[in-house]
């Protein structure tokens, strides 16, 4: 949505973060439903080619059209991905005493910070 701002239709680029929200909470749903069906781990693979896919298509065009479903489809993977990856990090053994769930949450907020440092 940050590379739409110049996408023709200033309605359409004010709001579409408001689509990539409105698409998170049923996108958690639904890949925690497709783990149960297909397992986590192939999930997860899917949900992150369809967000790198969905990220790319901001690239192709400026289209209305692959705006819409690029941002849907951001947000419908978005926060699947953490979901997806808790659900893997809690079905494995760890050594020790280690909290995985922990340890996986620090490192989402560490690449969350860095992430835009670095960009």
């Amino acid at each position: 949505p940050l590379m739409a701002k110049d996408a023709g239709s200033p309605l359409l680029t004010a709001h579409l973060w408001t689509l990539v929200g409105l698409s998170i909470v049923p996108g958690c749903f639904g890949w925690l439903w497709a783990a149960k069906r297909w397992w986590a781990l192939p999930c997860l693979t899917a949900n992150l080619l369809v967000q790198a896919i969905c990220v790319l298509l901001t690239l192709a065009s400026d289209s209305p059209l692959l705006l819409i479903i690029s941002s849907l489809g951001f947000g419908g993977t978005f926060m699947g991905t953490t979901s997806l990856v808790m659900t893997i990090a809690r079905q494995l053994s760890v050594p020790g005493n280690l909290n995985l769930l922990g340890f996986v949450t620090l490192i989402y907020g560490i690449g969350q910070i860095l992430g835009p440092a670095l960009t």
